[in-house]
């Protein structure tokens, strides 16, 4: 054997390995695709929950009702959200932690401008009773 012939068939086995891989990805390449815009879907659906849920426990709380009622109002509004878009639904345990957080967001928020507003309360009234003192300073200098 020469040097010419063993490279030719070097170059033949390459180019019928180079055929069949190109073959098989071709031949799933659709499927590789497909699973990928599932992905990208999937990724769209959890984003758009977590970009809704604060409005919607916001909203499921002005409505009233049990925990339990407000919860599953918030679920079922999340859902028909994700049908209008036509978007898969990720997993229960996935909308429903997205619901918790909000709802302890909303709390903190709600202990942080409840306490914001009784030190406002106590500043009032310690300006006025200073306020009053002073007064009560002035007219007895005044005598």
């Amino acid at each position: 054997m020469n040097a010419g012939l063993i490279a030719d068939s070097v170059i033949v086995v390459l180019s019928v390995a180079v055929t069949i891989i190109f073959y098989v990805y071709s031949k799933n390449k659709i499927a590789i695709d497909k699973k990928a815009m599932q992905g990208d879907a999937l990724a769209k659906a959890e984003k758009m929950i977590a970009n809704s849920a604060k409005a919607i426990v916001y909203q499921t709380e002005k409505e009233g009702g049990s925990g339990k009622d407000k919860l599953l109002a918030a679920f079922n509004y999340l859902i028909a959200i994700l049908d209008l878009a036509h978007l898969p639904h990720p997993s229960t345990a996935y909308i429903k932690g997205e619901i918790e957080k909000s709802v302890t967001t909303m709390k903190q928020t709600k202990n942080f401008v409840d306490s914001m507003q009784t030190l406002t309360k106590e500043d009032d009234a310690a300006k006025q009773l200073k306020s009053k003192t002073i007064v009560g300073e002035l007219k007895e200098v005044k005598k």
